[in-house]
């Protein structure tokens, strides 16, 4: 019972994310609509938003990393970012290698971990210029 009580909650949870996706997306269509955009500003939008669903999902797990403990929020964020935060040289060069490799994460200077806890997604339509 308690692993269908779970399970149920994990598929709700899911639920209640698609839900609001899709309740944001009708909202969308009926401003454009209200607004009269054209039919090429509207795809740009939709396209816009489609895209960004990933980036909101990772605002969310951002807010729950927040929650955690600075110790944790570390541990967790350069887990999560050691592939970025390895592939810069020169911060790969400073952190010590283990004999095996399998642990070079867990050896990293403190100011790399605040580096992985500062990366940051931004999302922009395709054809901006910035």
């Amino acid at each position: 019972a308690c692993v269908i009580g779970q399970v149920t909650s994990i598929v709700g949870n899911i639920g209640a994310c698609e839900q609001e996706f899709r309740s944001l997306m009708e909202n969308l269509n009926r401003m454009m609509s209200d607004r009269g955009l054209p039919r090429s500003v509207k795809k740009r939008v939709r396209t816009f938003f489609l895209s960004a669903k990933r980036a909101r999902r990772n605002e969310q797990q951002e807010q729950i990393l927040r929650r955690m403990s600075p110790v944790l929020q570390g541990e967790v964020a350069l887990m999560s970012n050691w592939r970025w935060v390895k592939k810069v040289r020169f911060i790969h060069n400073l952190v010590p290698a283990s004999p095996d490799r399998s642990s070079d994460m867990n050896r990293a200077p403190h100011f790399v971990v605040d580096i992985a806890l500062a990366l940051g997604s931004a999302i922009f339509a395709q054809s901006e210029v910035f």
